[in-house]
C-alpha cells in the first residue's frame, strides 16, 4: 500500500510541476514562458468525495514539501461530473481533477483538459504505469492524464485546461 501512495503523490506532483511551470493556479497571477525556481501560488485539486481520505494525505504530503499549494475540494461523486464540466465551461476549472477515464474522451473532445504528453513521456516513471490506464487517458494521440490510482472504476489526475472550451 505504502509503494501505491508513493506513486500516486509521483504524478500528484508531477501534473503540480507542470501546472506551475506553465503559470497555473489561482494565484499564479501573469504566466510566462520560463519559471525562474520553485513554483508558487495555489494549485486547485478537485477529487470525488469517495477519495477524500486519500487525497487529503497526499496534498497534505504535498504541502509540507512544496512552496507552492495544493487546496483540495472534495465533490459528491454524483454530481462531479456536471459540476466539472460546468466549471470547465465557464473558464472556472480546477488545475487538476481526478476523473473517472471513461469521461476523458469528451472532456478532452471539448477542450477542458489540457494534453500533457511531453509532461507524461518525460516522466522517469512513465513505462512503469499501466498500459491500460495510460491508453484510456490518451485521446486522439495526446496524453490528458496520469493514472493514480488502480481501483475501479479507474480514476486519473489530469490538467484541467486553461482555455475556455469552444
Amino acid at each position: 500500500m505504502r509503494s501505491k501512495t508513493i506513486g500516486a503523490l509521483v504524478a500528484l506532483v508531477a501534473c503540480a510541476l507542470a501546472i506551475g511551470a506553465c503559470g497555473g493556479g489561482s494565484d499564479s497571477g501573469s504566466s510566462s514562458a520560463e519559471s525562474s525556481g520553485p513554483a508558487t501560488g495555489t494549485i486547485t485539486i478537485w477529487a470525488r468525495d469517495a477519495q477524500k481520505v486519500f487525497m487529503g494525505k497526499l496534498v497534505d504530503a504535498y504541502n509540507k514539501s512544496h512552496k507552492a499549494q495544493a487546496k483540495l475540494s472534495i465533490i459528491p461523486s454524483a454530481q462531479f461530473v456536471q459540476k466539472f464540466g460546468t466549471a470547465a465551461a465557464s473558464g472556472t476549472a480546477p488545475d487538476v481533477a481526478s476523473i473517472d477515464l471513461v469521461f476523458l474522451p469528451y472532456f478532452a473532445s471539448q477542450g477542458a483538459l489540457d494534453d500533457i504528453t511531453d509532461l507524461a513521456n518525460g516522466l522517469p516513471y512513465n513505462d512503469s504505469l499501466s498500459p491500460a490506464h495510460k491508453k484510456l487517458a490518451t485521446y486522439q494521440g495526446k496524453t490528458y492524464a496520469l493514472p493514480f490510482t488502480p481501483r475501479p472504476p479507474s480514476s486519473t489526475t489530469t490538467r484541467a485546461s486553461s482555455r475556455r472550451p469552444a
